[in-house]
Parts: structure tokens; C-alpha cells; sequence
């Protein structure tokens, strides 16, 4: 019933371009954003690691050659203050004898033997005149003039760089005053001339990196220390250019920091330090360390050329696994704007627990509810038309059948008058009932009234029996109490017998003596008379003790028999006000429970045949009206039955229309069916 259309066929169109571009552009704006930011923190912070790094090396090698100046010059001070050489100076200056000591040049000699050839000399001068040196005499000579003469006899002390004249080499001046032993004034110099060379050679030539390089700079700019030993007192960068003038400029204005310049047509870039009139700079190439900024840079670049390639990999999968399931809904939903619904949305589609499942989900719900919609159309359609068709046949029957109509509503006529006379009589009972149903709802409203009563009582009963077993209760419990304190305080009597007993004890103990005491009195003869009456009365009073407390034994054992006989009734009292009491007032209690449900009951019967009583008033007047209007309705009756006749007649004419309105109905009901079938399910 159709033409079926496949929706296999697949292609790339604007959905996947959009989806492809607008996912490469999200990931590869951020991602150059990303790497540009990261290319560039990477540099300042390669720039900043490599100046940190030069300055650090710098203030290291600064270090190493103060540790060295700042050791000799101890050793030069020390020199200067030993008493022997202080000694020696004044003889020789007070003397005026300026020939070569050679005590001091002996002491010399061990000096420069103990320095490992770091000293390029090791001299004594009285006044400006060398006296001693380090090299047997071979180099004392008059030292008027040279720069450390005027320093040391103005200061006591004076640092700087010169030119060996015997060797042509930078050494570095360490010189101290010698004072007079006598009176301090100074008389003469010691001078340490330490060849540059030796000193910095360890400083400019321990740098693993090859790259990295140092020099040493006085401050003028001239190099006096270099690892390229052409360098050395020919390189000055106060005159080599721009750049290098202003590291000595520099230099000259702070004592460390970092500088670019060039040297030799390559640029550098470095960091100094300066002390003791000495720059230590050290430097590398900018390209050396641009080579790692380079190809850290290259690397950021190739780690994001291939995120692009994955990311586009990754998208276009992502892609395809969106679009070639859309693309199949597409063709399946024109296939549905051709009427052909017979195709189903492929069960894997069905499946997916994604957005594409939940529409393919939709889709096949959709098409199973339009197949069933348009089925049942077909099937209406074949059901209305077999109706019409029966339609047709009945509307016949039904013109034969009011002509029986006619013939009916005249025996109904006569009908409908006797029923009017039975109904007049039927009313008149109604309104009968009607008054007996109100006797009855005034009697019940009264019954109402006294149930109420008996209910007000009954929870009274409930209430006075509840107070009545609570106070029962704790009379009950107030009363066990005191029998308890009472007992308690009755063992006293106890203890009135344990007394008589111990009284009877005393008076036959008192009795006993009071017979050895006449035995005695017996033995002691007319002296022991007066005794004798004495023992006498004090047997009598023992022996009435005894009876005396004999009596109050037997009057002990009375009460105790007395208090347990009342504490036995006391306590079956209890017992019978707990078992018995009590529980009649529960019963009581109980009783006046059940009176109040009864009378609740009671309410609840009495308020149903109220109830009951006010519906049949109300039904018996309702009845009493349809009665009336059954009255009115057989009037209107008779004169409707005679209107029946007059429109049976337009009842026939009216059929023939409706046959007519059907057969048009069977035509239209045809022509959807012919539609429907169109459709392909």
C-alpha cells in the first residue's frame, strides 16, 4: 500500500560541518590561548631562572676570590705586627741603614715557599726603599712613587690591582704599615703581590657549563682575569662599546646586578657582583639559553599540533556517531511525510542510552501510535459503513412501526385518566404518612435530648470513680506506710523484753551474793549481824526484781502477740483495699465506661433514625410532588398522545430525509476509505 523509500544512504552535510568546526574552534582557541600564555611564562620564566642563576654564580665567584683576599690579607697583617719584624724595621730606620736585611728577606722566602706560587712577590720597604723580597733580593728596589706607597702611609692599608714589573702580569696588592716598635708611628710597608692569574684560575675555569663564562674587572674596565688569556689586560669594556661601558657604569653605580651586552658581535647576557675594587661578572650567550626557550617552545608547539590532529580524530568519530544515526531519523521521518510508515526505526538506534536512543525511542512510539490510529480509521470506516447499510434497513421498519404508534396512543388515553384518579388517592395518604414521619423526628430529637444526659452522667460515674480509685490508692499506700513505721517502732518491745530479761539476770546474780554475803555475815558472828540484815533485804529486792520483771516479760510477750495480730490485720486490710477495693473501683471505673459507650450507641440510633426520618419526610414530600406532577403530566399526557398522532405523520416525511442523509454517508465514508488505504503501514 505505498512505496517504500531506504534510509540507509548516508552523507556529510551541514549539521556535521557546523557540529566538526564549532568543536575544533572551542578546542583550538583555548589551546593557542593556552600555549601562547605557556610559551611565554615558559621564557620569563627560563629568563628569569638563567639572570638568577648567572647572579648566584656571580656572588659565588665573588665569594671565592674575597675568601682568598680576605685570608692573605690576615696573613699580611700578621706579618706586619710580629714583634721581630717590627723589631728589625726600627733598628734599621733609627740607624739609617737601608741596605737588604736578610733576616727579613729569609722571612720573606718562607712566605712565598708556604704560597704554592699564588705570589707574584713578597716584599719589605723601609720608608719607600725595598729592603727584603720574597725572590732572594733580586727585586728590592727604591718603590718611590708606586701607586701603594702614599695609601699605606695615609691609611695603614691598601687593596688594589697593578702590573708586576718584573713578570708584566696583573697581581693584586695586599699591603700593610709596620709601625715603629716604639712609638707606632709607621716606618715601613710589607706588600703581598698576588698574581691574579693563580688566584682567579680555579674562579674562571670551574664553570661546567661551556657556555657560561667569568671575568674579573677593576674598576676601570680593564680585565684582569679571563680564562681566554688574551683577554687578560687587553680587554677593557670601558672602551669596547655602548654595551660594555654600561657594565661598568653599572657596576660602578650598584654592587650587583644583572646587565646585557655585547661582546665580540655576540650578545650576553650576565650578572656581577663587586667588592674590594674587583667586578666579577659572569655571562653566557643569549642564544645558548634562547635554544632551550626555543625548543621548549617548539615542543609546546608540536604537543599542540598533535592535540589538534587527535581532538580532530576524537570530534569527527564523535561526530559521525551523531550525525549518521540523525541522518537515518531524517530519512525515516520523509519516508513518513509520504504516508509510509511501514519501515521500523532500527533497533540499535532504539538501544543507545543517549539523546539519539531517546529519539529513536519517540520515533518508534510515534510510528507504532499512527499505525494503530490510522488501522483503527480503516477499521471505523468498514464499521460505519456496515452501519449505514443497517441504518437503512431499520429506517423502513421504523415508518411501519408508527403507524402501530397511532393506534397505541388512543388505547393510552384511556390509560392515563384512570391513572389520574389513582393518584389523587395516593396523595392523600402521602400527606397521612407525611404527619406521622414528623411525630416521629420530635420523638427522636427528644430521645437525643435525654441520651445526652445519660451521657453527661455516665462520664461523671467514669470521672467520680477514677478519683475515688486514686484516692482509695494512695489511702491504700499511706496506710501500708504507717503499719511499716508502726511495726518498725513495735520491735521496741523487743527490747523491753531483752531488758527484763537481763534485770533477771541481775537480780539472780544480786541474790547469789546477797546468800554468800549472810554466809559471811553467819561466819562473822555478832560482827557480822548488821551485814547480815543488809544481805537479807538485798536478796528480798532481787527476788522481787525478778518477779517484776517476770510480770513485765509476760506483759512484753501480750503486746508483742498484740502488735503482730494488728499488723497481720493491718495488712490483710491492705491486701483486701488492693484486691478487692480497688478493683471494684476499676469495675465501677469500667462500668461507667461502658454506660457512656452505650449511651454513645444509643446517640448514634437514635441520631440514624432522625436521620432516617427526615429522609422519608423529604421523600414523602417529594413523593406528594411527583404525585401532583404526575397529576399535571396525565393532563399534558392526553393532550401529548393527541399530538403524537398529528406528528407521526412528520416523523414519516423526516425518515425519508435521513435515508437520504445516509445514503450521502456511505458515499463519504467510501471516499476516506479509498484515502486511508493510500497509506503504507
Amino acid at each position: 500500500m505505498g512505496e517504500k523509500k531506504s534510509s540507509g544512504s548516508f552523507s556529510l552535510g551541514g549539521l556535521f560541518k557546523t557540529i566538526f568546526l564549532s568543536a575544533m574552534i572551542c578546542m583550538i582557541v583555548p589551546l593557542l590561548v593556552v600555549s601562547i600564555v605557556t610559551m611565554n611564562t615558559v621564557k620569563a620564566n627560563l629568563i628569569s631562572s638563567t639572570n638568577a642563576n648567572l647572579q648566584q654564580l656571580a656572588v659565588e665567584k665573588a665569594n671565592e676570590l674575597n675568601g682568598v683576599i680576605d685570608n692573605q690579607m690576615k696573613l699580611v697583617y700578621t706579618f706586619a705586627n710580629a714583634p721581630s719584624v717590627r723589631k728589625i724595621l726600627t733598628e734599621k730606620v733609627a740607624s739609617g741603614d737601608m741596605s737588604p736585611d736578610q733576616e727579613l728577606i729569609d722571612y720573606c722566602g718562607t712566605v712565598m715557599n708556604n704560597a704554592n706560587g699564588m705570589y707574584e712577590n713578597f716584599f719589605v720597604t723601609a720608608g719607600s726603599m725595598g729592603i727584603a723580597d720574597g725572590i732572594g733580593g733580586a727585586t728590592v728596589h727604591d718603590c718611590t712613587g708606586e701607586i701603594f706607597i702614599d695609601p699605606v702611609y695615609n691609611n695603614g692599608i691598601f687593596l688594589g690591582t697593578d702590573v708586576s714589573p718584573v713578570t708584566g702580569l696583573p697581581v693584586f696588592n695586599i699591603c700593610y704599615s709596620i709601625d715603629d716598635i716604639n712609638t707606632g708611628a709607621r716606618i715601613g710597608i710589607v706588600n703581598n703581590a698576588m698574581s691574579l692569574g693563580v688566584v682567579t684560575e680555579t674562579l674562571v675555569g670551574s664553570i661546567e657549563d661551556s657556555d657560561t663564562r667569568v671575568l674579573i674587572l677593576q674598576s676601570d674596565g680593564l680585565v684582569i682575569a679571563s680564562a681566554n688569556v688574551d683577554e687578560i689586560l687587553t680587554l677593557d669594556f670601558s672602551a669596547e662599546n655602548d654595551t660594555t661601558r654600561g657594565v661598568v657604569a653599572a657596576a660602578a653605580a650598584n654592587p650587583s646586578g644583572t646587565v646585557q651586552f655585547t661582546l665580540g658581535g655576540v650578545s650576553n647576557v650576565g650578572a656581577y657582583t663587586t667588592s674590594n675594587g674587583l667586578t666579577t661578572l659572569v655571562f653566557m650567550p643569549v642564544n645558548a639559553y634562547m635554544s632551550q626557550i626555543n625548543g621548549i617552545i617548539n615542543m609546546i608547539v608540536l604537543v599542540a599540533l598533535i592535540s589538534c590532529v587527535v581532538a580532530g580524530v576524537v570530534i569527527t568519530v564523535l561526530s559521525l556517531n551523531i550525525i549518521k544515526p540523525l541522518s537515518r531519523m531524517v530519512n525515516l521521518i520523509e519516508g513518513y511525510g509520504n504516508a509510509n510508515f511501514s519501515e521500523e526505526v532500527p533497533k540499535e538506534l532504539i538501544k543507545r542510552k543517549d539523546e539519539i536512543g531517546t529519539l529513536g525511542k519517540s520515533m518508534s512510539k510515534m510510528q507504532g501510535t499512527i499505525k494503530e490510529v490510522f488501522s483503527e480509521i480503516i477499521s471505523e470506516t468498514d464499521s460505519v459503513s456496515d452501519n449505514l447499510n443497517i441504518s437503512s434497513a431499520k429506517m423502513s421498519d421504523l415508518a411501519d412501526r408508527i403507524d402501530s404508534v397511532n393506534n397505541l396512543t388512543a388505547d393510552r388515553a384511556a390509560e392515563m385518566e384512570e391513572t389520574a384518579a389513582s393518584t389523587e388517592m395516593i396523595n392523600q395518604n402521602a400527606v397521612s404518612i407525611k404527619d406521622s414521619v414528623g411525630s416521629i423526628a420530635q420523638e427522636t430529637q427528644r430521645g437525643i435530648e435525654i441520651i445526652n444526659d445519660i451521657n453527661t452522667r455516665a462520664s461523671k460515674i467514669k470521672a467520680d470513680a477514677i478519683e475515688a480509685q486514686r484516692q482509695v490508692t494512695n489511702l491504700s499506700e499511706k496506710l501500708r506506710n504507717e503499719i511499716n513505721e508502726a511495726v518498725e517502732k513495735s520491735k521496741d518491745v523487743n527490747k523491753i523484753d531483752e531488758l527484763s530479761t537481763a534485770i533477771m539476770d541481775i537480780a539472780s546474780e544480786t541474790n547469789l551474793l546477797s546468800l554468800n554475803a549472810s554466809i559471811e555475815a553467819a561466819r562473822a558472828g555478832e560482827a557480822g549481824k548488821g551485814f547480815a540484815v543488809v544481805a537479807e533485804q538485798i536478796g528480798k529486792l532481787a527476788e522481787s526484781s525478778q518477779d517484776t520483771a517476770a510480770t513485765i516479760q509476760e506483759v512484753t510477750q501480750n503486746v508483742i502477740v498484740a502488735v503482730n495480730n494488728l499488723v497481720e490485720n493491718s495488712q490483710r486490710t491492705i491486701q483486701f483495699i488492693d484486691e478487692n477495693v480497688v478493683s471494684d473501683y476499676q469495675t465501677l471505673v469500667d462500668m461507667g465506661q461502658q454506660y457512656y459507650d452505650d449511651a454513645e450507641a444509643m446517640r448514634d440510633l437514635v441520631e440514624t433514625i432522625d436521620s432516617s426520618a427526615d429522609a422519608l419526610n423529604s421523600t414523602i414530600g417529594t413523593m406528594s410532588s411527583s404525585i401532583g406532577e404526575i397529576n399535571v403530566a396525565n393532563s399534558e399526557g392526553a393532550t401529548g398522545i393527541t399530538n403524537i398522532s398529528h406528528n407521526t405523520s412528520d416523523i414519516l416525511d423526516m425518515s425519508a430525509n435521513v435515508s437520504n442523509i445516509m445514503d450521502s454517508l456511505s458515499d463519504s465514508t467510501q471516499k476516506l476509505k479509498n484515502t486511508v488505504n493510500k497509506l503504507t503501514v
